[in-house]
């Protein structure tokens, strides 16, 4: 998951190679949809958010799959975090909330501050 993470922070190249075009991850990566969820919007199987840190507003992408598992990508803090969780066929707000958590209370902190 995390190496999926680096290729869309890295613009497609993977080491030196170009796996996918740099154009795909732009499109995929910025918003095409306005969801009636407050802030977030979807890109190409990307959503698109932000969170506050310190008063710093944060944007990322994060890619989201079944039971909590996440990929966020934070380009201005070169920055890919994955959690990963089990919360299958549970309640989906757990599985929404859990994984937020742990990146907005736990990873951005950490990372934000050093930067």
């Amino acid at each position: 998951m995390a190496k999926i993470g680096q290729l869309v922070l890295d613009r497609g190249r993977w080491k030196e190679a170009r796996v996918v075009s740099a154009s795909w991850i732009n499109a995929a990566t910025a918003p095409q949809i306005k969801t009636t969820e407050g802030g977030y919007y979807y890109g190409y199987q990307f959503w698109l958010s932000a969170s506050s840190v310190s008063g710093r507003r944060i944007d990322w992408v994060v890619a989201a799959g079944q039971g909590g598992q996440r990929i966020f990508i934070v380009p201005t803090l070169d920055l890919v975090a994955v959690v990963t969780a089990g919360n299958y066929y549970g309640n989906d707000r757990l599985a929404i909330l859990v994984p937020q958590t742990v990146f907005d209370d736990y990873v951005l902190p950490s990372v934000a501050v050093a930067r």
